[in-house]
């Protein structure tokens, strides 16, 4: 029974800690643009990866966009871009 209730507190936690993680809205401009690796930096000076399934075509250096993502470390992998307005 305590081993039970251990597995289930540290299944809470882990929950509770993927959780605090959640996606962050940004505006910015767009200040440089890597295609080759699917990555832009904004004008905070911060690199953003973008998902497999996202494409920066439609953008341009001095665009103003808002940004959705998610942190992993030092990584900010883009859910979704679009123009700010």
């Amino acid at each position: 029974m305590r081993r039970s209730l251990s597995i289930l507190g540290a299944i809470s936690c882990l929950c509770t800690v993927g959780g605090a993680a959640g996606a962050t809205d940004i505006n910015g401009t767009i200040t440089t643009i890597y295609p080759s690796v699917k990555a832009f930096t904004l004008n905070d000076g911060k690199l953003y990866e973008l998902a497999p399934s996202l494409s920066l075509d439609a953008f341009r250096i001095g665009d103003r966009v808002k940004v959705t993502y998610a942190t992993s470390g030092e990584t900010r992998r883009v859910s979704k871009i679009e123009a700010a307005r």
